[in-house]
């Protein structure tokens, strides 16, 4: 949606990623990278 209807948003890399999701409590994570979309998140709580 927001790669769609942003006009200042932008795609995240994996470290910010990373970062958002160790602060958010998220520490444990797996980006797969599939054909059809840029990539998947699965994010963890510990």
């Amino acid at each position: 949606m927001m790669l769609a209807h942003s006009t200042n948003g932008k795609e995240k890399t994996e470290l910010e990623w990373k970062k958002l999701l160790e602060e958010g409590g998220f520490p444990p994570y797996k980006i797969i990278n599939i054909p059809a979309l840029p990539s998947i998140i699965e994010a963890y709580m510990q």
